[in-house]
């Protein structure tokens, strides 16, 4: 029985061939980056610097540091927005994951899941969460749209808002 249930598995995988342009193109490019591997090989990486550096970040990123952010105007200034705690958060972070599976007798099916408050998060949302600390020390979060540079030290600024 299994033996059989193979079979057909297999005949049917092999008469779904796709001949479309997409499926040519495809076959080519694999073709040409084998044939590049095969010419110029992988790059010699030694140091993997790169790596270090981002695992660097990501551990910065996880500690609560005193940061300043600013926002830049149309003119390429900027300004000081506040002293902040930490990196920001971009608003289209999402707790939980975006999509969950439905799965039916039929197929497999992506739909949105809310956040933990119910809520949809949209697409494409440019906007960001920074834990601003205001002149008590207490940390409040701002929301900003405009992009924001945060540093871990003052950047020169045309404006500083204390």
């Amino acid at each position: 029985m299994k033996i059989l249930l193979f079979l057909i598995l297999i005949l049917l995988l092999s008469s779904c061939k796709d001949n479309s342009t997409d499926a040519k193109q495809r076959k080519q490019t694999e073709l040409m980056v084998k044939e590049a591997n095969l010419r110029t090989g992988m790059p010699n990486i030694t140091n993997f610097t790169e790596r270090r550096f981002a695992k660097m970040i990501y551990e910065l990123r996880d500690k609560e540091v005193k940061t300043y952010s600013y926002f830049m105007d149309m003119n390429g200034r900027l300004h000081f927005l506040c002293e902040s705690i930490g990196y920001g958060l971009p608003y289209s972070v999402q707790y939980v994951n975006p999509e969950r599976k439905i799965i039916n007798y039929e197929s497999i099916t992506t739909i949105p899941q809310p956040e933990p408050n119910g809520l949809f998060m949209p697409d494409g949302l440019s906007a960001t969460w920074v834990l601003c600390t205001d002149k008590t020390g207490k940390v409040r979060p701002v929301y900003s749209e405009p992009n924001l540079i945060v540093s871990p030290f003052p950047l020169k600024s045309t404006t500083y808002l204390k």
